[in-house]
């Protein structure tokens, strides 16, 4: 059975700087990006339930704290699916994903809550070697994958924008499933 560790942290604990940073405006609260959040992690729970595997999520900062058993569900798992979105963990999640990869755990998925897609492209183009998909809940409150190229800016109700980020984790990791 598949296992799957994810390192998704709902809450934010940070001194605002994300907010103050971003000149996008939607959305633009505390509150807002955390119910974004909250919903992308059903959608990676339903995901996981939908092949079978077995899911463990973990708070950012107890693989950062270096919790021995979070760490080696974190380099053992199958998959690691690993949220982005928060700017202050980014650089820490980054150094565990090497000291993965250097056990031979390549199969790595990236997330990141697409709150300014200003920040989204170099997000992007810095993680050529990763599977990045970026996410925000549309108008009718589903998790769905945005256009991260900034080159068109998709409506609510294009045919690219109704993808569900929980319909392309459960196609990645039935492919992961077929690799293994």
């Amino acid at each position: 059975m598949m296992k799957i560790i994810c390192v998704f942290t709902v809450s934010i604990h940070t001194k605002n700087q994300d907010l103050a940073n971003s000149g996008y405006n939607a959305p633009n609260t505390i509150a807002e990006r955390r119910a974004q959040r909250e919903k992308a992690l059903e959608e990676i729970e339903k995901a996981c339930q939908a092949v079978g595997a077995v899911f463990h999520h973990v708070q950012f900062e107890k693989l950062d704290f270096g919790e021995m058993n979070v760490l080696d569900l974190f380099y053992n798992a199958d998959v690691a699916i690993v949220d982005l979105s928060i700017l202050d963990q980014q650089s820490p999640l980054f150094y565990r994903l090497g000291v993965r990869e250097s056990f031979g755990m390549k199969q790595n998925i990236l997330l990141y809550n697409d709150f300014d897609p200003a920040s989204t492209v170099p997000l992007k183009l810095s993680c050529g070697g990763y599977t990045l998909l970026s996410y925000k809940l549309n108008d009718n409150g589903q998790c769905v994958l945005t256009d991260p190229s900034g080159v068109r800016h998709l409506p609510v109700d294009s045919a690219e924008s109704k993808i569900l980020l929980s319909f392309r984790l459960k196609k990645l990791l039935q492919e992961v499933e077929i690799q293994s």
